[in-house]
């Protein structure tokens, strides 16, 4: 019984694909372990730089929202002032402060204008007039 010396074939077809492979699959321990930091750095700079920017939207949001509430009491205190600027009490004591006085019933003239009636028809009746 005898047996062939061979070499396996398979064997042989993985080595030479493992020589065609770029260096970087063949890093010895220490190379290993400086490119493991390295991608670790890569990703805490990521996770830092994610989070500065979550830091800086959430303080312009608080700006924002106090900003927000100025306005609102700005416009609470606005319409307290139309309020009582449109008080006819108000309007009457105003009118009285600047030398106005109410109307006499008799002080008043009403005109009626007829249903057909249009600027345009008042100008040129009055333009025809002598």
């Amino acid at each position: 019984m005898t047996t062939r010396n061979h070499t396996l074939q398979p064997l042989l077809q993985a080595q030479k694909r493992r020589a065609v492979l770029p260096w970087y699959f063949d890093l010895g321990g220490k190379a290993a372990f400086l490119v493991v930091a390295l991608a670790a750095c890569l990703l805490a700079l990521i996770a830092l730089a994610q989070t500065g920017r979550v830091v800086s939207l959430s303080y312009d949001i608080r700006q924002l929202k106090g900003e927000e509430q100025q306005l609102i009491w700005e416009r609470e205190d606005l319409l307290a002032r139309l309020a009582r600027a449109q008080d006819p009490a108000t309007l009457e004591q105003w009118a009285r402060e600047n030398g106005m006085e109410p109307l006499a019933p008799g002080d008043v003239t009403f005109v009626t204008v007829p249903a057909g009636w249009s600027p345009a028809i008042a100008v040129s009746t009055l333009a025809r007039e002598p």
